[in-house]
């Protein structure tokens, strides 16, 4: 063999070594337009990318594949793919934004192959120090399983939690499951994850058939029908029903 082609088989060699690295280290390509927008510094970008390479760790470390590519990327919203696939067609995660950091993302895949691991993975990401992997796979395997047992029945019945997009001091999680959709039919899941807010305590993972208030009826007037302590979104608030006093000649104030 030449010189030259031994270096060339080097070189090629090299850039499969490194681009192996790459995929393995859960690094991906940011390098997307974004409307010629300069993303450089910004915060909520910056948030996203560490997150998502925390996220790529754990699901290259479990054999789950990998986040990658980024199809857009703006200061307020990004849409990335899995697995290097040049387009969203099976697999999509949309993530929005505020100034600060991510606000709430949304999973959606056309089987549910990998799709409790996936998005456990995001899920225990929001917030690592007080959600392990486990309690996040386990929480997204409910909806998987809830489509299943649907799908056992003969029957492939859709379900839609309606999620609350206000960000709380905990992980909020809703799920839903959308059959026989556009040209082609396919069935998606969809996990759409509630960020806790920037700064929480470490909160844990609130369960959507948690995160229903208790009442306590306050015990110095029958118009407050309930006082919440603590609502899932970090306040307080009553419940007050207000009856008009009536007039003192109407039919009302008789007898």
């Amino acid at each position: 063999m030449s010189k030259t082609l031994r270096r060339a088989a080097l070189l090629v060699l090299m850039t499969m070594l490194v681009c192996a690295v790459a995929w393995a280290s859960g690094d991906i390509d940011w390098d997307t337009p974004a409307a010629g927008q300069n993303l450089s510094g910004n915060a909520a970008v910056e948030t996203l990318k560490d997150y998502i390479r925390r996220v790529n760790e754990t699901l290259v470390s479990s054999g789950a594949g990998k986040i990658d590519p980024c199809y857009e990327l703006y200061p307020t919203f990004a849409s990335l793919g899995l697995n290097g696939a040049e387009f969203a067609q099976h697999a999509e995660i949309t993530v929005n934004m505020n100034a600060t950091g991510i606000t709430s993302l949304v999973l959606r895949m056309d089987n549910l192959t990998n799709f409790a691991l996936i998005g456990g993975a995001l899920v225990q990401q929001t917030s690592p120090n007080s959600i392990t992997l486990d309690e996040a796979v386990s929480a997204v395997q409910a909806y998987v399983r809830k489509v299943q047992e649907s799908n056992g029945n003969g029957v492939v019945e859709s379900f839609e939690e309606q999620p609350i997009l206000s960000q709380g001091t905990q992980t909020r999680l809703y799920g839903a499951y959308y059959p026989n959709q556009y040209h082609d039919n396919a069935n998606w899941m969809q996990l759409t994850i509630i960020f806790p807010q920037p700064g929480s305590v470490d909160g844990g993972l609130l369960l959507n058939n948690d995160a229903g208030p208790t009442a306590t009826p306050d015990p110095d007037g029958d118009e407050i029908s309930g006082y919440f302590p603590f609502d899932g979104f970090q306040d307080s608030h009553l419940e007050v029903f207000v009856t008009p006093t009536p007039e003192p000649d109407s039919a009302a104030m008789e007898p």
